[in-house]
């Protein structure tokens, strides 16, 4: 179940956050939703690539 949180964003974080979304055919919250699950898996394994996160958690 998803809970509404209100977070504080810069202007310029917002707008990058929607142009990234309106690219990828996602809605704002499932954008941020994206990049705050790669970020935590990030941070956990440091040694592993931005872009094998992210092709890893895109493949089917």
């Amino acid at each position: 179940m998803k809970r509404q949180v209100c977070i504080g964003l810069s202007e310029e974080l917002k707008k990058r956050i929607e142009i990234k979304a309106k690219r990828s055919h996602r809605n704002f919250t499932n954008q941020v939703e994206d990049y705050l699950q790669i970020a935590l898996i990030a941070e956990d394994n440091p040694d592993v690539p931005f872009e094998f996160i992210r092709d890893t958690l895109v493949s089917p």
